[in-house]
């Protein structure tokens, strides 16, 4: 065999491993190569080793992204789950119940709209639930049922304020009426708290969780805060 041949040979052999390699030693084809002898006896250059175990890694890095997606998803959507339980509303998640029972005296809920940068503050600490295609008032009605409001501060609610812009254009927010409404039928008659848009950033970081809403009204976010249930109400 001539050196021209021989060379045509290696680069050959060496693109059918490059084809080959990742398939030969995929986890779903390795069954059929249980004992040695089922594997040909060819003469494997370094360059060659080298490309089947670049293969073989790159196959195993996409495996754990492929996992910590589907944990992710699996995440999601025990978080977006109902819960069906007698005086229980619906719409409030097992994640979010366990949150309600576990907050103490002041410790704060933050309730954020679609835009509100909820991922990144809670990177920060506070505990992360989705609540992905529901409106804030419709949680907000059903958390009020289970939740003691503080009566020990001003106020027990607090917003976002707008922007200066938004002031000087005199841009309303409807919701907050809702807010109003719907706080008011929970017994708390005091005035909403407005938070300037970077102090309430900084207020959220500390709260205890953050519920990731789908609610798309401009300066939709609210905080409430937890209070205290008597103990002759106590069941």
């Amino acid at each position: 065999m001539g050196p021209e041949r021989e060379k045509g040979g290696f680069q050959s052999g060496r693109q059918a491993w490059l084809l080959l390699g990742p398939f030969l030693f995929s986890s779903s084809l390795q069954s059929l190569f249980k004992t040695p002898s089922h594997i040909p006896a060819l003469p494997l250059s370094s360059s060659v080793l080298m490309a089947v175990r670049l293969h073989q890694t790159k196959a195993e890095v996409r495996r754990k992204e492929f996992s910590r997606f589907a944990a992710a998803l699996s995440g999601v959507s025990a978080a977006a789950g109902m819960v069906v339980l007698k005086g229980i509303p619906s719409v409030l998640s097992p994640e979010l119940l366990y949150a309600l029972a576990k907050m103490g005296h002041g410790d704060e809920l933050v309730l954020a709209d679609a835009n509100f940068p909820a991922s990144s503050i809670c990177a920060c600490g506070p505990k992360e639930i989705r609540a992905d295609g529901l409106g804030i008032p419709q949680l907000l009605d059903a958390i009020l049922k289970l939740l003691p409001l503080d009566t020990y501060v001003p106020s027990p609610a607090a917003v976002m304020d707008l922007v200066d812009s938004d002031k000087q254009r005199g841009l309303s927010v409807p919701v907050w009426d809702t807010y109003i409404q719907l706080l008011g039928h929970a017994g708390s008659q005091t005035p909403l708290e407005k938070v300037e848009r970077f102090v309430f950033y900084e207020r959220a970081k500390k709260a205890y969780a953050v519920v990731a809403t789908g609610e798309t009204a401009l300066y939709g976010n609210l905080i409430l805060k937890k209070g205290v249930i008597p103990a002759e109400l106590l069941q």
